[in-house]
C-alpha cells in the first residue's frame, strides 16, 4: 500500500503530486476528485481552481498551505494493493491499527476505524465531508472501492470542523465527481499457502489430529461491479450509478499448518497442548454400573461397530471449523447527481446502500452430557438393535442382549450432519442532498444534510437439548425389523428418532432436528443518524481585509449544525431465551452546534518570510442529554521562509461525546459490598469517609449494611464528552534542486481527559479507603444520617439516596504519541521512456496506552504484546513503494515493500504499569521478530478501452507468527494474529476493466 500524504497543500500541490502521469485521462480522473468548486479567486480576476481540505471549512487558496498533515491514498494505489473492500486498504496504513473483520470468530461483519488505536469512536469518518453514519452503527464496507477518487486521513483532533468523535483524527472517503459512460470491472483472488511442519504439528500429533501438507489455493474472493455516468441537459446535470457485488469463500482453521489445532499453554512457560473436547465424531460412552462401570469407550476410527478404549486421539480438535476467513456475501448499490440551477447554484445529492450477509461457523450439533441437565446418566437399553454384540457386552457385561437398562455418561458429536453458523445480517443506507453556490463572488454557501440507517440482525445459532428428548433417542427396540424409539411405541414420544451413535461419524440431520436445532432467536438493531449543516465561508481580502505584508485577505468560515442519533434494539423471546441475555433498547440524543473558522495570511513573499499564517476555530455544542454546553476548538499556524521549507503546527481541543449507549445506562439497582465508613471501627479514614458525605459526628456510628451488602445503583448519572487536547508540528522540504521530491516529519501529540470506561461499585469503595480522593469518594450518596440503604430495605423500591453509584463514568486519561514520516519522489526517466514514482510512508509510535485512574500507572503498550496489550503494538511500520509507469499508459510494474517492527511479550516488559516484573518473565512465545511483505502488482492497458491488471501480495508467502492462547492476544483461535499479519498466505488477484 502506497499512501500520499499532502504535504504542503495548495492547488497546484493537489493537482501535480496526486495526480500520477500516467495518462490524460487518469490525469483528468485524478483532478475531478480534488476539485470542489470553481471561482473567481485570482489577483488578476482570474478563475481558479477551489479545493475544500479535509479538517476545516475554508477552501483551500492557492498561496496557502494546509497546517494538519494529511495522508492520502489514490484510486491508482487502492487499484495496485489489491482491495476488494476499504478495510483491506486502510489496514496497511502505519496510522490505522489494523482491524481485519474477515478474521475475526466474533465478528458482526460491520468495519469502523481506529486511528492511533485509542478506540473505533474516536475516529471520525466522512464521505465527502459528510459523516457517513452514526458512530455506533459505522460500517465503512458501505463505501464502493471502484467508485473511490482517494481517501484522507487527518492526523489530531479536528471537533472544531466537525463536531464529536474527530479525537485521533478524520477519514474523508472522497468518491469520483466526474464520470461518463459505461464501465464493468472485475476481480478474483485466491491464498496461495504451501503447508508445513510447524511447532504446532508435533502438538497435533499426540491428539491424533491431522494437519494439511504441501500447496494449498482457497480462499477466493469475487468481485464484480459495473459504473455508468451520463451528462444532460446541455452538461448541467451528471449522474453516476454503480453496482457492486462481493463474494468471499470460507477458509477454516485445519486448512492452515499454523492452526491445525488451537494452542493451550496451561501455565507460565508450561507445556504446549491441543484444545480439545471429549465431544467427537467417535463418542464418549461409559457405564455407571455393571460389569464394566467407570471403564470410557468410544467407536473405532476404522467405522466398525466396534467400541475400543478411549484416549486422546479420540478426541475432537476444538476450533477445526472455525473460520480463518469469514464466509461473506455484499451487495452494494449507489446514485449520485449533481445539478448545475443556475450559474452560482448547484443541486446535489446521493443514495448509497449495501446489504453483507456473513456467518461464523463453530461446529455441528452435539448429543449432551446428562450432567449438562444435572443428570447423572442416560439408560441405554443392553439390546439396543443399533448396537453390535461387541458394544452390547462393553457396555453391558453380563446383562449384553437383555432389555436392562445401563445408567450410561454419553457424549457425542455428530460431524456429518450440517455445521452451526452464527447469522449476521447487515443492512446500511445513506442518504445525501444539499445545494451549494456563491454569492456576490466573495462567499460561498453549502446547505446539506444527511440521513443515514443501518440495519443489524442477529441470529445465533443454537441446539436446544431436553434430557428427556435425547435419552428417549438412546432406548431404542426392534419393531419388525426397524430400530424404534420406545417411547415412540409407548406414545409419548411420537416424533422420536433414533439416536445411530454407536459407529463413528454416525447421527442424522433428522435426528438433530428432532433435538430442535436452529437459529435461536433474533436479536435487530436499528440506527438512525440526521444531519442538517449550514456552512459560509468567504475572501475578506474582497474587501480589502487583508495584512499590510500579505497579498491574501483573511478568509472565514461559519455555520451551524443538528444531529441526531437514535438507536432502537429488540430481541424476541427466543433470544433471550436462548441466549441467556438481552432485553429491549430505544433511545436517542441530538446537539446543536454552532461554529467559526478564521484562516489569516499574515506575511507573503517577504524576505525570510515567503509565508506566515495562522488559522484558527472554535465550536459550541449543547447536547440534550446534559445540562452544560461545551465548546472545541484549534489554533494553527504556518511558516515557510522559503518556498523549499514550510513548517507547521495545530493545537486543537476536541471531544467525543458518550454515545447512546453509554449515556442511557438503565437504572438498576443490586447488592454491593459493605459500607467502608460503617461500624465502630471503619474501614476508611475519616478524610475518606468525609469526602463520601459522612461528618465527623456521624464517623464512627453509622450502622454496617444487613449482610454487609450495601446497595448500589448503575446508571441515573450524566457522562460528560471525553476532552483531548492535541498537538501537531512538522516541515515539510520540496528542494528546489531536486524537483519532484517531497520530504515531511511530523509528531502528533493526542490526550484524553475523562475517557469513558466501565467500573463496578467495589472500585470506587475499595479506592476511596485506599486512597482518599474526591475522584473515588464521590460516588458515593449516602441517607442523611451517613447510612448506605441495605438492599433488603429498598427491594423494590427507587431510592434517591443511600447507595453507590457504578457503570460508565468518565475515567481519567488516554494518550497517544509519535512520528509520521513521509517522501514521495517523481522521477521522469526517458531513457526507459517511461517515469518512476517513490513513494514513502512510515510512522513511530513512541507513547500509547492510558491510565486509568489518578494513582495508577500510565501504561503504554507501544513495542508490546499479551498481557494488558492483547494485539501486538508495533513501535515502527511502514510502506515503500516503488512504480515504473510507461508513458502513454501502456503498462506499469509497482512493487511495495511493507514493514512491522518487532514486539515484546508484555510479561518481560519491566514495566510495573503492564503488570510486569521479574516473578512474571517467561521464557516461551517472548518476543515476535519484526516481519518484512512484499507486493507486485503488474497493469496493463490492451487498448483505450481494455485494462488488465495481475496483482500478488506477500509474496513470498511468509508464514504468521504463532502463539499459544492466541484469542487473549487477538481474538481469534487461530494461533495467530490475522489483524495485523498476512494470515492466509501468498494473495494472487487478477482483475480487469472494459469501458465503453
Amino acid at each position: 500500500m502506497v499512501s500520499r500524504r499532502i504535504t504542503s497543500l495548495t492547488v497546484g500541490a493537489v493537482l501535480g503530486v496526486m495526480a500520477l502521469p500516467i495518462t490524460a485521462e487518469a490525469q483528468s480522473a485524478s483532478a475531478a476528485g480534488q476539485v470542489a468548486q470553481n471561482t473567481d479567486g485570482g489577483a488578476d480576476g482570474s478563475e481558479l481552481t477551489e479545493v475544500v481540505v479535509v479538517g476545516s471549512h475554508i477552501a483551500a487558496r492557492p498561496n496557502i498551505t494546509s497546517a494538519a498533515p494529511i495522508t492520502s491514498v489514490t484510486s491508482l494505489e487502492i487499484q495496485q494493493s489489491g482491495a476488494l473492500n476499504v478495510e483491506d486498504i486502510l489496514n496497511r496504513l502505519p496510522q490505522v491499527s489494523p482491524d481485519n473483520q474477515q478474521t475475526y470468530q466474533d465478528s458482526d461483519g460491520a468495519q469502523k476505524i481506529n486511528l492511533r488505536r485509542i478506540g473505533f469512536g474516536r475516529t471520525l469518518t466522512l464521505i465527502d465531508g459528510q459523516r457517513v453514519a452514526t458512530n455506533i452503527g459505522l460500517d465503512i464496507n458501505i463505501i464502493p472501492v471502484a467508485f473511490l477518487e482517494r481517501i484522507d486521513v487527518l492526523s489530531g483532533g479536528a471537533s472544531a470542523a466537525y463536531g464529536s468523535d474527530a479525537v485521533a483524527g478524520v477519514v474523508n472517503f472522497m468518491l469520483k465527481k466526474e464520470f461518463t459512460g459505461f464501465q464493468v470491472s472485475g476481480n478474483y483472488s485466491l491464498y496461495d499457502h504451501y503447508n508445513q511442519r510447524t511447532i504446532v504439528q508435533p502438538v497435533a500429533d499426540k491428539y491424533g489430529i491431522g494437519s494439511p501438507d504441501g500447496q494449498a489455493w482457497d480462499g477466493g474472493r469475487g468481485d464484480f461491479n459495473a459504473a455508468w455516468g451520463g451528462k444532460f441537459a446541455d452538461g448541467r446535470l451528471n449522474v453516476r450509478a454503480f453496482a457492486d457485488y462481493r463474494r468471499t469463500e470460507p477458509v477454516l482453521y485445519k486448512d492452515r499448518d499454523f492452526s491445525a489445532c488451537g494452542l493451550i499453554q496451561s501455565t507460565t512457560d508450561g507445556p504446549l497442548s491441543c484444545q480439545t473436547s471429549t465431544y467427537s465424531k467417535y463418542g464418549y460412552f461409559s457405564p455407571q454400573s455393571g460389569d464394566n462401570a467407570g471403564q470410557v469407550f468410544s467407536n473405532a476410527k476404522n467405522g466398525s461397530q466396534t467400541f475400543v478404549t478411549r484416549d486422546q486421539t479420540y478426541a475432537y480438535n476444538s476450533y477445526q471449523d472455525y473460520y480463518l476467513q469469514r464466509q461473506d456475501e455484499r451487495i452494494n448499490g449507489g446514485l449520485f447527481l449533481n445539478y448545475d440551477l443556475t450559474d452560482s447554484v448547484e443541486l446535489y445529492g446521493s443514495y448509497l446502500i449495501s446489504s453483507d450477509t456473513s456467518y461464523n461457523q463453530f461446529r455441528t450439533s452435539r448429543l449432551y452430557s446428562p450432567s449438562t441437565f444435572g443428570e447423572s446418566a442416560y439408560n441405554i437399553n443392553c439390546n439396543n438393535p443399533l448396537m453390535s454384540a461387541q458394544q452390547q457386552q462393553a457396555l453391558c457385561g453380563s446383562l449384553a442382549g437383555t432389555g436392562a437398562l445401563m445408567p450410561t455418561e454419553v457424549r457425542y458429536q455428530f460431524d456429518s450432519t450440517a455445521q452451526l453458523k452464527d447469522y449476521y445480517l447487515n443492512e446500511n443506507q445513506r442518504i445525501s442532498a444539499g445545494f451549494r453556490g456563491k454569492v456576490w463572488d466573495a462567499w460561498h454557501y453549502d446547505v446539506g444534510g444527511v440521513y443515514a440507517r443501518f440495519d443489524k440482525t442477529y441470529k445465533p445459532a443454537f441446539e436446544n437439548p431436553v434430557y428427556q428428548t435425547q435419552a428417549d433417542s438412546l432406548n431404542v427396540v426392534n419393531v419388525n425389523g426397524t430400530p424404534t424409539c420406545a417411547a415412540k411405541v409407548a406414545g409419548t414420544s411420537p416424533n422420536c428418532v433414533p439416536a445411530n451413535i454407536f459407529v463413528a461419524n454416525g447421527g442424522s440431520q433428522s435426528l438433530v432436528n428432532f433435538y430442535e436445532g436452529g437459529y435461536g432467536g433474533t436479536q435487530e438493531q436499528v440506527g438512525v443518524l440526521w444531519d442538517a449543516t449550514v456552512n459560509v465561508n468567504g475572501d475578506l481580502g474582497r474587501y480589502g481585509v487583508t495584512s499590510p505584508l500579505a497579498k491574501d485577505g483573511l478568509a472565514v468560515a461559519f455555520g451551524a449544525e443538528y444531529r441526531k442519533d437514535m438507536e432502537n434494539n429488540t430481541v424476541d423471546d427466543a433470544f433471550v431465551s436462548n441466549a441467556g441475555y438481552g432485553s429491549n433498547f430505544k433511545a436517542s440524543q441530538s446537539v446543536k452546534e454552532g461554529y467559526i473558522e478564521v484562516q489569516a495570511p499574515l506575511v507573503q513573499d517577504k524576505p525570510f518570510v515567503h509565508l506566515l499564517s495562522a488559522q484558527g476555530g472554535y465550536r459550541w455544542s449543547k447536547y440534550d442529554t446534559n445540562p452544560d454546553t461545551f465548546t472545541t476548538w484549534k489554533i494553527e499556524g504556518t511558516y515557510a521562509p522559503v518556498p523549499d521549507v514550510t513548517l507547521r503546527t495545530s493545537y486543537n481541543k476536541a471531544a467525543r461525546a458518550p454515545n447512546i449507549y453509554e449515556n442511557n445506562q438503565a437504572i438498576d439497582f443490586t447488592s454491593g459490598g459493605p459500607d467502608i465508613c460503617a461500624g465502630s471501627n471503619p474501614t476508611a479514614s475519616l478524610a475518606a469517609c468525609q469526602l463520601t458525605g459522612v461528618t465527623a459526628a456521624q464517623y464512627g456510628h453509622i450502622k454496617q449494611c444487613d449482610d454487609n451488602a450495601c446497595l448500589a445503583r448503575q446508571g441515573g448519572f450524566v457522562l460528560d464528552p471525553e476532552t483531548a487536547h492535541t498537538l501537531t508540528y512538522g516541515a515539510v522540504l520540496k528542494p528546489s534542486f531536486l524537483p519532484g521530491l517531497t520530504l515531511s516529519a511530523d509528531r502528533y501529540l493526542i490526550m484524553i481527559d475523562s475517557s469513558i470506561g466501565f467500573n463496578y461499585d467495589d472500585f470506587y469503595s475499595s479506592s476511596c479507603a485506599l486512597f482518599a480522593t474526591a475522584y473515588y469518594c464521590s460516588h458515593f450518596n449516602r441517607n442523611p444520617d451517613g447510612s448506605l440503604t441495605s438492599y433488603d430495605t429498598v427491594r423494590g423500591g427507587t431510592p434517591s439516596t443511600g447507595f453507590v453509584t457504578y457503570g460508565n463514568t468518565n475515567n481519567y486519561k488516554t494518550f497517544a504519541e509519535g512520528y509520521d514520516f513521509q517522501a514521495q519522489y517523481l522521477l521522469p526517466v526517458p531513457e526507459l521512456g517511461g517515469h518512476l514514482d517513490f513513494d514513502f510512508n512510515g510512522s513511530l509510535s513512541t507513547r500509547t496506552g492510558g491510565q486509568d485512574t489518578p494513582n495508577s500507572l500510565a501504561a503504554s503498550c507501544v513495542g508490546y504484546f499479551g498481557p494488558r496489550c492483547n494485539q501486538p503494538f508495533p513501535a515502527w511500520t511502514h510502506n515503500l513503494r516503488g512504480t515504473y509507469i510507461r508513458d502513454g499508459g501502456a503498462y506499469s510494474v509497482s512493487l511495495n515493500w511493507r514493514h512491522i517492527s518487532g514486539v515484546t511479550n508484555a510479561a518481560n516488559s519491566d514495566d510495573p504499569a503492564l503488570g510486569s516484573n521479574a516473578a512474571t518473565h517467561v521464557s516461551t512465545f517472548t518476543y515476535i521478530p519484526s516481519y518484512d511483505y512484499f507486493d507486485v502488482a503488474v497493469g496493463y492497458m490492451v487498448n483505450d478501452q481494455i485494462s488488465l491488471r495481475l496483482t500478488v501480495n506477500n509474496l513470498t508467502d511468509k508464514m504468521p507468527p504463532i502463539v499459544a492462547n492466541s484469542y487473549n492476544i487477538s481474538l481469534a483461535r487461530s494461533n495467530t494474529i490475522p489483524q495485523v499479519y498476512d494470515a492466509l498466505g501468498r494473495m494472487v488477484q487478477m482483475g480487469f476493466t472494459v469501458s465503453f
